[in-house]
């Protein structure tokens, strides 16, 4: 009986830090904070977008607030024909991130289109929130984050995630734009 114990002990232990927390993992930050801020539990599914499908444009182009163009900010010394390269090559949001009260589903997708896709999730999970997510991009340092979502439900945005001076994460520009 005492063994029993000690392993329910031991699996409580271990599943209570495998959730993540937001203010230490930008991806855990990213998907809580962001993406999830409206709701205390539920569940999510997130889509890799590719970077072709990446496409925007703003009301005013002298506004400047583009993805790419944040993207060039933030890695200036690369030239901008080599930045679409850079987010393909990057690597996607972390499949492991578990948190608490949350469930994220990575469904796999077939060659459909888009609203063949969002039909089959929308049956399949009912009606949950459904992300379409860039490669996220980090700095150097590794304190700035830069990823692009959209959502067939809430159209598309650019998020730069940062790290403030205390090693807490925060959304430091969330900027909507329109798809063509």
């Amino acid at each position: 009986m005492r063994i029993l114990y000690t392993f329910l002990f031991f699996i409580s232990c271990v599943s209570s830090r495998a959730h993540e927390n937001p203010d230490n993992n930008p991806e855990a930050y990213f998907i809580r904070k962001v993406l999830l801020r409206f709701q205390t539990k539920g569940s999510i599914v997130l889509i890799p977008m590719e970077t072709k499908d990446i496409k925007m444009v703003t009301e005013d182009t002298e506004r400047e607030r583009q993805f790419w163009h944040i993207l060039g900010k933030s890695f200036p010394e690369m030239a901008k024909d080599s930045l679409p390269k850079m987010v393909a090559s990057a690597p996607w949001l972390n499949k492991n991130i578990r948190l608490k009260d949350f469930t994220i589903h990575f469904p796999k997708l077939s060659s459909a289109t888009e609203s063949e896709h969002y039909r089959a999730i929308t049956k399949k999970f009912h009606y949950v929130p459904v992300y379409y997510v860039s490669n996220p991009v980090y700095s150097k340092d590794k304190s700035t984050f830069i990823v692009y979502i959209y959502s067939p439900e809430s159209g598309a945005t650019t998020i730069v995630i940062k790290k403030n001076a205390k090693g807490a994460w925060y959304t430091d520009t969330a900027i909507s734009e329109y798809l063509i």
